[in-house]
């Protein structure tokens, strides 16, 4: 009874292990496979008959033969071996396994029951996964070092739509040489906009809300504390950083100390401005006295003395008016100068802009599509100049082409506006630099005459009536110069 109780259990482990997923196998302690199950063939290759009464070596790898070797001579003592290892197919490709051992006495014979779990393709991805991890490291010591170089604090933040809801979550070690905290004094900053100068923490959450509204990237001046409750002038670089449905959930950039450029700005403003003054007042007594000359000359019969009286009166005029924008390039760094805002409405601002550049602009055609039926509350004298500066670009730069387009829209919030023209287009590496202060693109500085301070001083202006200003632009085919102003409802009464 006893010895068919015990075929019985042999053929219900049998049964187990031959339909066992993992390889089992049994081995004597010659090293001899006395035992297979059909994973193991499946795994190996062979055929049964193939590693019965065959050397365990058989399928061991050269490089593990020693470690076999050992095992079994522990496996004497008693003791149970789970390692990974290598094993051999019939094909001769190896694969690695997980290999359990287990120690079994069958009457005064020990054996080693194996069971082998094939890894091969974790192993696979885990050396995949160290190399991932071993590049990553790498680009981060890379990442590091650039850091490290910048000539400035780079930074990250994270937060949403509002610029005062965002927190540092990254600043560079350069943040100590600036400003004269420590990485860790920076990041408990209670938000994004902290130590910034009173007079200037208005102006720059809205040009940051209007980075995160508009998803791009901008720069913005203004001062800043350091850790003495010194201020000093800092441009910072922003770019908003975007999840994978679009929407901002933080910014990033670089904030570097400008100082002593702002120091030498304000030198050359002040030059700018003194030098502007003191032509203006010789100028005005030249004007004055051209004008007595031709009134003096109308009587006379000397056409030659006429035409070149109007010939200067057209060059003082010219002087006159690049003084007028020097001056009113020195009052917008000082603050001084003067908007006067009332409500307009727009679309009869548009049309008395397009019928004066009509007048003077001969041969052009001029055509105005859309309009807004909206109320802004704004500088109509500023407004003109606006268009009048945008206009005169678009005749001045395209000499061979005689047609502009005024575009006229609207939104919820905003007027859009958009002059078009059809000349020789802005470059695109100077696209983001046409609107600072005597900035001239680079395909317009032989050809053309002009100083680079009409598409500031516009710009300018727009900033001012909370609007921005940008251009969209194809070297050779011509470029469209936008900008923005804020609805006001009719209803609203002015302060």
């Amino acid at each position: 009874m006893k010895y068919n109780s015990a075929l019985k259990t042999m053929d219900a482990y049998k049964l187990i292990t031959d339909n066992a997923t993992d390889a089992y196998f049994l081995v004597n302690q010659k090293g001899r496979i006395v035992y297979v199950n059909k994973s193991t063939c499946d795994l190996l290759l062979f055929k049964p008959e193939e590693l019965i009464n065959k050397n365990i070596k058989r399928i061991v790898s050269e490089l593990n033969k020693k470690k076999y070797t050992g095992l079994f001579t522990n496996t004497r003592q008693g003791f149970n071996f789970p390692f990974e290892t290598i094993i051999k197919r019939k094909d001769e490709e190896t694969i690695m396994v997980e290999l359990q051992t287990t120690n079994i006495r069958m009457k005064d014979e020990i054996f080693v029951f194996m069971s082998a779990h094939d890894i091969t393709k974790r192993k696979i991805s885990e050396e995949k996964i160290n190399q991932l991890l071993r590049i990553t490291e790498n680009q981060r010591r890379q990442l590091d070092l650039i850091i490290d170089n910048v000539p400035g604090m780079v930074w990250m933040t994270s937060g949403k739509a509002v610029a005062q809801t965002h927190k540092f979550v990254f600043v560079s070690n350069h943040v100590e040489k600036i400003l004269g905290f420590s990485v860790s004094e920076w990041l408990d900053m209670p938000n994004f906009l902290h130590n910034i100068h009173h007079e200037d923490r208005e102006r720059v959450e809205k040009e940051y809300a209007n980075i995160l509204d508009q998803k791009k990237s901008g720069v913005i001046r203004f001062r800043r504390k350091r850790k003495n409750s010194e201020y000093i002038w800092v441009e910072s670089h922003a770019k908003v950083i975007l999840d994978n449905q679009g929407i901002a959930v933080g910014m990033c950039g670089v904030l570097m100390d400008i100082s002593k450029l702002k120091e030498l700005e304000e030198r050359r403003d002040e030059f700018i401005s003194i030098i502007s003054h003191e032509l203006k007042t010789p100028l005005t007594s030249i004007k004055g006295y051209s004008q007595i000359l031709e009134r003096m000359m109308q009587k006379s019969a000397n056409s030659k003395i006429n035409r070149l009286l109007l010939k200067m009166n057209v060059y003082v005029n010219k002087l006159d008016n690049l003084i007028i924008d020097l001056l009113q390039v020195s009052k917008m760094q000082s603050g001084k100068l003067a908007f006067n805002y009332e409500k307009i409405k727009f679309d009869e601002l548009v049309k008395e802009c397009v019928n004066d550049i009509k007048e003077i602009a001969i041969g052009y055609n001029i055509e105005q599509h859309g309009k807004t039926n909206k109320i802004v509350i704004a500088d109509r004298n500023r407004l003109e100049q606006v268009f009048a500066n945008l206009l005169a670009n678009a005749i001045k730069y395209s000499p061979n082409m005689n047609k502009i387009i005024i575009k006229v829209s609207s939104n919820e919030q905003h007027v859009i506006v958009g002059i078009q023209d059809f000349g020789i287009g802005v470059p695109p590496e100077d696209q983001k630099n046409v609107f600072e202060r005597f900035y001239r693109a680079r395909n317009t500085t032989r050809n053309f005459s002009g100083l680079g301070i009409g598409l500031f001083i516009s710009s300018e202006i727009i900033k001012r009536h909370g609007g921005h200003m940008w251009v969209d632009s194809k070297e050779g085919e011509g470029s469209t110069f936008y900008f923005t102003l804020p609805i006001v409802s009719p209803k609203l009464k002015l302060p």
